[in-house]
């Protein structure tokens, strides 16, 4: 799994602040922005909503290439790191739940310093060392972690993402959670926990399992009863276990993942043979949806608080750790200067979603056609020696490679993110 936030997306939304008064989106508006991105061979879906009413809502290309399978509305996507603010919620609500059945008197106030200092807990708190889960050789530094270091991506721990056993699950993926573990408890810390950001899959994949250590229930179950079901996400899950080629079999409407290939100028698009086992994602990014879900999730989330009480959703959206100029890491989002947000990316999957407070507008992009993982680190690694920050960063990638941000969700996507910062530029918060 891709292991960066998108640099481009963090960008659009930073530099972009608020003023007059609040602005009306329409469809014609929408549409008239994506006329310009009609060449593009895109594979996905899109929403964009304000004020309880879908504006736009649209599916493209193909869900299956080779099938002549076409993406429509109810298409299903992996969405990657967007499972991330749903593991955040997740574990906040286990926590305020868990508390306010302990302490029924208590005001919603004590509930919430409750659940604050237990977020400042080690990771021992909850896995202690004698937890079956490390296989009676427990890491050195399960003191020194706290679950907020875990959420904030400030641990130091080692990315299992990025290993070479971790690659290795795409022929032989492990059974259990166990042999993920492996991957990362004997590693060293990078650095000393809360000393920087670094980001990293491992501490979501750990506060899946803290989650399930603490409701009893598998991680994908937990979601459906506590979010999924009670917001009606019929169309919305978390496997645990399985790949795009196995879960199709039961899903219908999951869109297959395809690669464009970078070398080719005629952006020839195959169906990828990659395919990332769930079991060791979870936490991290095993959650599959679609746009109408996520704009449920959003709408739930933000507007209606039916998610998470004012206080907890407060804990989440807090600007905890600065990543990039007018972008902070919270709990699983990202909060921009105008936007709160999270990307996402699996093999031959990428997704965007975005909420504009001041607007009440929430953009959803799935996509199932990505660059191949080896393409994208080689231009990304090319693109760093040879620049020195993020905004001459993007510029070399545009100018080298043009193909990377014509095509895929990134026209799309990126244009009418741009629309809705010139929009948000001249509305406050109403």
């Amino acid at each position: 799994m891709f292991k960066h936030l998108s640099i481009c997306a963090i960008l659009l939304c930073s530099s972009f602040t608020f003023a007059a008064e609040k602005v009306n989106i329409t469809t014609e508006q929408l549409e008239q922005v994506l006329n310009s991105a009609q060449e593009c061979k895109t594979n996905g879906c899109l929403l964009v909503a304000q004020d309880n009413r879908i504006i736009l809502e649209k599916g493209s290309g193909y869900a299956d290439i080779e099938k002549n399978i076409l993406n429509t509305t109810d298409s299903q996507f992996a969405v990657g790191s967007i499972t991330k603010q749903f593991t955040a919620a997740g574990l906040l609500r286990c926590f305020y739940d868990k508390v306010q059945a302990e302490n029924p008197s208590y005001t919603e106030n004590q509930l919430i310093t409750e659940v604050k200092q237990l977020v400042q807990k080690p990771i021992s708190y909850f896995l202690e060392k004698e937890d079956p889960i490390w296989d009676a050789n427990p890491p050195k530094w399960l003191d020194r972690i706290t679950i907020h270091h875990l959420l904030t991506h400030t641990s130091g721990l080692y990315n299992y993402t990025a290993s070479e056993e971790c690659h290795s699950f795409i022929n032989n993926p492990p059974s259990r959670a166990k042999e993920v573990v492996k991957i990362f408890s004997s590693k060293d810390l990078s650095f000393e926990p809360g000393e920087q950001y670094e980001y990293c899959n491992t501490g979501y994949f750990l506060v899946g399992l803290i989650i399930e250590k603490e409701s009893g229930k598998s991680l994908g179950n937990y979601l459906k009863e506590t979010f999924f079901g009670p917001l009606n996400m019929k169309s919305t899950f978390l496997p645990s276990k399985g790949n795009i080629a196995t879960l199709e079999k039961e899903f219908p409407n999951l869109a297959k993942g395809h690669f464009y290939d970078l070398a080719e100028k005629d952006k020839a698009i195959y169906v990828s043979s990659y395919s990332e086992d769930m079991v060791y994602l979870q936490g991290c990014g095993a959650l599959i949806s679609t746009v109408a879900d996520l704009y449920k999730w959003n709408q739930n989330l933000h507007v209606n608080k039916t998610v998470l009480s004012d206080g907890l959703l407060c804990m989440m959206t807090t600007p905890y750790q600065q990543i990039a100029d007018g972008a902070h890491y919270g709990y699983g989002l990202v909060i921009l200067n105008n936007a709160i947000w999270h990307n996402g990316m699996i093999a031959g999957y990428s997704a965007e979603l975005y909420y504009y407070p001041q607007l009440n507008v929430t953009s959803v992009s799935l996509n199932n056609t990505t660059f191949p993982f080896d393409q994208i680190s080689a231009i990304f690694k090319e693109a760093q020696e040879n620049t020195d920050s993020n905004e001459a960063m993007h510029e070399y990638l545009l100018k080298h490679y043009p193909l990377f941000f014509a095509n895929d969700y990134y026209k799309e996507c990126s244009d009418i993110q741009l629309f809705l910062q010139e929009k948000c530029a001249s509305s406050t918060p109403s």
